[in-house]
């Protein structure tokens, strides 16, 4: 099963597939995210350490990087040269750690900076070259101030997944996530909040029914959050209250991203790709690239404003 980026310039109106070289060959391993430092500028990552990198907006893809023993869930990009990745390494004798990768020449050489604990991580955000955010699976909430020479853990939530972080500037972002441990029918989902950069974080939401699995704020007030059962939360005032809506009830909605407070998109694994325009009150199927088979899986979506939709 080949592994494909499809890219839109007009809005999401038409699609075409990137594929990771010139002759077309497929990708390998699985991607799970993407992210555009500028328009022309981005990468995609997932298993087997794969890294790919566009330097014409997606038209092309080619291999930065690629270990066997690694696994990479997120990556975010504030520049052309700016970008970082997480996940998660298999170390020798079994052990796993969280890893956290960075280039900051383009992706001609991709450092380690952090690989210190077992928990795997599953997003990562960066307002500019110097402050970032990392969130795992184990509750963990990771910050650095320095580019991420120096990482360090801002909270510990015991018994809690983090899916997601966003931040809009260095003092304003917001992360979703759910229960681990299971004592009831379902895994209660929430919506956290910092107003001072990490050093508090306060609950939003919380008590949903659903699993939360992706947030994209414009500004400091217009959010989306999206979760399994087709959920999406929507706020007009930076989260003090959120308004609930069903896409549909057999939907699992993976990614939500928005590039400005009108225009959004929702991926929902193989199941359809969503777009709005005007800020998610109402939603349509998207039709992607001709000759996508039934197999395709929509995994992560991003998106900016570059001035046209």
């Amino acid at each position: 099963m080949p592994n494909l980026v499809l890219t839109s310039a007009n809005g999401g109106a038409a699609w075409w597939v990137g594929h990771r070289d010139a002759n077309g060959d497929p990708v390998e391993h699985l991607l799970r995210a993407v992210a555009f430092g500028d328009a022309r500028h981005g990468w995609a990552v997932g298993k087997a350490g794969t890294i790919l990198a566009t330097v014409d907006g997606g038209a092309s893809w080619t291999a930065q990087r690629q270990i066997a023993n690694e696994n990479l869930a997120d990556v975010t990009a504030v520049d052309a040269r700016h970008a970082w990745a997480v996940g998660l390494v298999n170390k020798r004798a079994g052990a796993t750690l969280s890893l956290i990768l960075a280039t900051s020449d383009g992706g001609k050489t991709w450092r380690t900076q952090y690989d210190t604990s077992s928990e795997w991580l599953t997003a990562v955000a960066f307002t500019d070259a110097k402050h970032g955010w990392a969130v795992g699976l184990g509750g963990d909430i990771l910050t650095t101030s320095d580019g991420g020479s120096h990482w360090r853990v801002q909270r510990h939530m015991t018994d809690q997944f983090l899916s997601d972080v966003t931040f809009t500037d260095t003092k304003h972002g917001w992360i979703v996530g759910g229960a681990m441990a299971v004592n009831s029918d379902f895994e209660p989902g929430f919506i956290l909040a910092t107003s001072d950069g990490g050093a508090h974080w306060r609950m939003q939401l919380s008590g949903t029914h659903d699993i939360l699995t992706s947030v994209s704020f414009v500004g400091l007030r217009h959010g989306w959050v999206v979760g399994s059962g087709g959920v999406l939360y929507r706020t007009t005032d930076g989260g003090t209250t959120w308004s609930l809506s069903h896409l549909s009830p057999a939907l699992v909605l993976q990614s939500v991203s928005f590039s400005d407070a009108e225009h959004g998109w929702v991926v929902a694994g193989h199941q359809a790709l969503l777009a709005t325009s005007d800020g998610g009150t109402s939603w349509e199927v998207v039709k992607t690239a001709r000759g996508l088979g039934s197999w395709t899986m929509f995994d992560n979506i991003t998106s900016r404003n570059v001035g046209s939709h």
